[in-house]
């Protein structure tokens, strides 16, 4: 039987020596190469008679050095998890390490040594009523109200016939003649299309509309009033080019008449539009209410945004206030040997992100522990189907097709691990902030906005210098 002893070095650091000597592996070499023996069909032997030490010349070592290392693989992972060892990273080979003989007719035994890592023993605190944090609480303008209400009476509403003037939203039919120079062109093109004033990317063409309308004529070119399109789409949505028309030549310049001009006239603030925009169940019936409606969605979403923050200052605290020590070097060294694309260099310039990202993860772990939280498969499916029907809406009605799609991306490990993690920072957040002192911290939206904005860039910055420690570690 091999022989395992662990050192401790000290609280965060141990050295694993593994000993398996030539008896434990010999028997095992000796079946293996039996085994190869009986298959073996060489130049000059029949099958299975081929001499077993000729077998043992040719195929011995490698033979030798594979079960050598499997033994060591199974031998040093059962040790680890009897003696429930909460070790960070993996094993590295130890800078203590002699040399080893994997000669087939040494006589040493095998001994490896390996550094382990330690996670460290501490008590989470921070969390407790002591502990008083601000939670943003966004200001709502009625100005928002008014225009949220009005986009909503629009969406509802009903286009009518608009015969003064040009707005944004008009939907505008062009009656369109080929130019040649500054005249119509003899027996040019001539076609109608319609055109939402919003999709006019050419500001030239969109500033003269805006001072004319129906009956009025324009000059513009074809293939930029749109802004940058392909040329297909030109003449297919626009030019109503049909196949039957071959590779007939068309110019870009056209003079346009504004044959109609629509216009989405909001919806009265009547029993109808109340029950076809906030559905008849709602306790909507008056301007009040729906105002108040808005009010309260609004409100949410703000709240939403502004619950991330609390839990970023949350976790900000907790890191403050809980600063394990860790081994150090041995995870430089880890990260090193784990991941090729890590240098020496690399990884002592972006050490302090990853070190505060692990001492995050181990206080995270802490918690989960105290509170009891525990995530399972069936939480990350129900994630994963609010995620996609967050995302297609009222686009997917087909049961079947969301199940099909849920059961695809749960077949991505990356993303099990990430929406497994979301849930759980999710929970351990919630239990926190119920321990903890939160006041609400009056603000208005254009400075809110600033401060999310803010945030956003600090997140991605520190996400980037997580990918680039991010080691190969499954």
């Amino acid at each position: 039987m091999p022989n395992i002893v662990r050192e401790n070095i000290d609280n965060l650091n141990a050295v694993v020596t593994v000993t398996i000597t030539r008896d434990d592996i010999q028997p095992k070499v000796k079946s293996e190469l039996n085994k190869f023996r009986q298959k073996a069909q060489l130049k000059g032997f029949r099958k299975g008679k081929t001499p077993i030490n000729f077998i043992k010349k040719m195929y011995g070592q490698s033979i030798m050095v594979d079960i050598v290392n499997k033994t060591l693989e199974k031998e040093l992972n059962d040790f680890l998890t009897e003696e429930k060892i909460d070790m960070l990273g993996q094993p590295i080979p130890s800078d203590s390490q002699g040399n080893i003989d994997l000669n087939i007719n040494g006589s040493d035994d095998f001994i490896f040594k390996f550094d382990v890592g330690i996670a460290p023993e501490f008590e989470v605190a921070g969390v407790d009523a002591n502990t008083k944090l601000s939670k943003y609480k966004v200001e709502i303008p009625e100005s928002m109200i008014d225009t949220d209400l009005e986009a909503a009476r629009k969406r509802v509403g009903k286009r009518e016939s608009a015969e003064d003037d040009i707005q944004e939203g008009d939907l505008i039919t062009i009656n369109a003649d080929e130019m040649d120079g500054d005249a119509l062109k003899l027996d040019g093109w001539a076609t109608t299309f319609t055109i939402l004033y919003n999709d006019i990317k050419d500001e030239a063409v969109k500033t003269d509309l805006a001072t004319k309308k129906k009956g009025d004529k324009f000059h513009f070119n074809v293939m930029t009033i749109e802004g940058e399109k392909e040329e297909s789409h030109v003449r297919k949505y626009l030019l109503n080019v049909e196949e039957a028309d071959g590779d007939v030549e068309i110019g870009n310049h056209f003079e346009g008449t504004i044959n109609e001009v629509s216009r989405m006239m909001p919806a009265d603030l009547d029993e109808e539009f109340f029950n076809k925009y906030f559905g008849e169940e709602s306790e909507v019936k008056d301007e009040a209410g729906a105002r108040d409606f808005i009010r309260k969605d609004i409100e949410k979403h703000y709240d939403n945004q502004a619950e991330s923050l609390l839990f970023r200052d949350i976790q900000e605290h907790l890191l403050e206030e809980n600063n394990p020590q860790l081994p150090d070097e041995f995870l430089k060294r880890w990260l090193v040997t784990s991941n090729e694309k890590n240098t020496p260099e690399l990884v002592e310039q972006d050490y302090e992100n990853f070190s505060k990202s692990l001492r995050w993860t181990l206080t995270r772990g802490k918690l989960a522990e105290k509170y009891g939280v525990e995530v399972n498969m069936d939480d990350v499916t129900a994630k994963t189907k609010q995620q996609v029907l967050q995302y297609y809406g009222m686009y997917l009605q087909d049961e079947g097709l969301l199940n099909n799609m849920v059961q695809r991306m749960l077949q991505d490990k990356n993303h099990v691990q990430r929406t497994y993690e979301d849930i759980l920072v999710d929970l351990v957040f919630k239990k926190v902030k119920e321990e903890i002192t939160v006041e609400d911290k009056p603000i208005s939206k254009e400075d809110f906005e600033q401060v999310l904005e803010e945030a956003r860039a600090a997140a991605q910055a520190a996400e980037l210098a997580a990918q680039d420690m991010a080691t190969e570690e499954e």
